[in-house]
């Protein structure tokens, strides 16, 4: 009797650890050491093309619609702080934005994220962490086409359905915008704002989407670097494009800076929108 009760005993302990290994509790979204393995589903690809066949506009054309346009389109904010703003378009992804978070957390630095609506929709638990981590985000149109070849009914819906969906994930009404590959016309600038938008450029151009090396996209942020900056990189790419390096040389652009005297701010704090 005593040996048919043990068993029984032993059966219920194994039935027992069983069961609590097939319930694992649920990843913390907010956790900065998530990465691929808990992001299960795919990143759809961007429908206007990589950035290297695409971007025609430079930091120049840029900085003249800042002037044409002083209070709607910005492409860098007061030169009397030594303050800078970390920028990455086209996330978020499974791969590359993941661990730009982590490292961002590491360095307690808040950056700006300009999304694509379709890769929002896959991805939302990575929208909710970039924004429980405490930086900003912006809208990148819904899939990344150029807006300046596109209708106004195109253009609304490429906007306002990636406002509706970062507005159901969010809470709120983001008020950046910045638009695929640095494209757009003079004449659309004013629609935009009529949106509740501020459009945000660069006047940093890193190239990390062109292959560039880690080494070179450090010597393009030194050499193009002043107070006010905006940092253009990429959280995310084309299918066919490689961002390793971006998130290698990531942690020594933040370091050289640092020691430089820079303090890094989101865009809004940097352009005062808050």
């Amino acid at each position: 009797m005593r040996i048919w009760m043990s068993l029984i005993l032993i059966s219920v302990l194994i039935a027992g650890c069983s069961r609590a290994k097939a319930a694992p509790a649920e990843p913390d979204l907010a956790d900065p050491r998530l990465t691929k393995v808990e992001i299960k589903a795919e990143t759809p690809d961007l429908s206007g093309g990589s950035e290297a066949q695409v971007r025609t506009i430079n930091t120049k054309q840029i900085a003249d619609l800042s002037k044409q346009f002083p209070n709607i389109f910005f492409y860098s904010g007061s030169r009397n702080a030594k303050k800078v703003a970390l920028t990455f378009d086209d996330g978020p992804d499974n791969i590359y934005t993941g661990q730009i978070l982590t490292i961002l957390h590491r360095e307690n630095i808040k950056a700006t994220f300009f999304v694509v609506g379709v890769r929002a929709k896959a991805h939302p638990e990575v929208i909710r962490r970039i924004a429980a981590e405490g930086h900003a985000i912006g809208n990148h149109t819904w899939d990344h086409h150029s807006i300046s070849d596109l209708t106004p009914n195109a253009l609304n819906n490429e906007i306002l359905q990636t406002d509706s969906l970062l507005t159901s994930i969010l809470g709120y009404h983001p008020i950046l915008f910045r638009p695929p590959y640095g494209a757009i016309k003079a004449e659309t600038v004013p629609v935009i704002s009529g949106m509740g938008y501020k459009i945000i450029g660069w006047s940093v151009d890193t190239r990390d989407w062109a292959g560039t090396s880690p080494q070179q996209i450090q010597k393009n942020v030194l050499k193009e670097v002043y107070a006010g900056g905006i940092i253009l990189q990429h959280s995310a790419g084309g299918s066919k494009e490689n961002l390793s390096n971006t998130v290698k040389a990531l942690p020594q652009i933040i370091s050289t800076l640092k020691a430089q005297g820079y303090d890094f701010v989101t865009v809004p704090k940097l352009l005062n929108l808050n």
